[in-house]
């Protein structure tokens, strides 16, 4: 795992802020965004945004050493930054940890450290509930690939929940969802939600369990970026104790193959 830090981010959708970045073997297999299959049982990486031009050249150099260091390297320049107004965590990658395991000495140590800059939040796709294993058929451009998820056990998600839970005190940790049910189970444990969602949902909508989802303003407001969202009450993401979910619509080259896997997803799931 390498890790980075950027003190003042260029990417117009985050502003001029500070956030980090972590290499892609952060990710957890549990994303459906990270890699799908093709015909020839070969695998092919997923629709993820940060696989998008500029953004992936710098998630390679992260990768590659070029830019990424090791964690103990990764706190030390962290907790030597001057403290900030706003800190996101992973533009890109994930929380430090293995296949759909959390590293829970490394991700409590990375949240007490990230406690003295204000306003931190981030986001993780490990999974926090159990979940079945799933495979499905997604076609995109003639292509017939298939989507498979592991299956992820009640033990090793409340490990995972415990972790976030605990990182919680100091630093806000956004439940990555996939699907509106997805965004349901971690609301009920408690844990703030963020999901992908298709182009075309309303700005306002809500889950099957009637829980508010928030477009991100960013996404629509040219204006609004993660450096000013909110206002002096602290970007939407960063509210830990919201009661509402954020909703972030597929974009990008690959939003139309984003679309169909976010439907493979709900339809596996049902």
């Amino acid at each position: 795992m390498k890790f980075h830090i950027t003190e003042v981010s260029l990417n117009k959708k985050l502003g001029a802020m500070s956030c980090s970045s972590s290499s892609r073997d952060t990710c957890p297999p549990s994303c459906s965004l990270k890699q799908l299959m093709l015909p020839d049982g070969s695998e092919r990486e997923g629709p993820c945004y940060a696989n998008g031009f500029h953004t992936a050249m710098h998630w390679d150099q992260v990768d590659n050493g070029k830019r990424g260091v090791n964690f103990t390297s990764f706190i030390e320049k962290l907790s030597l930054m001057i403290p900030v107004p706003r800190f996101r965590g992973q533009q890109v990658g994930d929380l430090p940890g293995k296949d759909n395991k959390l590293d829970k000495e490394k991700c409590i140590k990375y949240a007490d450290t990230v406690r003295r800059h204000r306003h931190p939040f981030t986001y993780t796709h490990y999974p926090v509930t159990p979940r079945a294993a799933l495979d499905e058929e997604v076609e995109y451009n003639g292509v017939a690939y298939r989507l498979k998820l592991p299956k992820v056990g009640a033990a090793l998600a409340a490990w995972n929940k415990a972790i976030i839970s605990r990182m919680m005190r100091n630093y806000t940790v956004n439940v990555s969802c996939d699907s509106l049910n997805q965004v349901d189970e971690a609301v009920a444990l408690g844990l703030p939600a963020v999901v992908a969602v298709p182009r075309g949902t309303p700005k306002v909508s809500s889950t099957p369990e009637g829980v508010r989802c928030v477009q991100c303003p960013a996404t629509w407001d040219k204006d609004t970026n993660c450096a000013n969202c909110g206002g002096t009450k602290g970007p939407l993401c960063w509210r830990k104790d919201r009661d509402y979910a954020i909703t972030f619509p597929a974009h990008g080259t690959w939003r139309r193959l984003t679309e169909k896997i976010l439907t493979a997803v709900s339809k596996g799931e049902e």
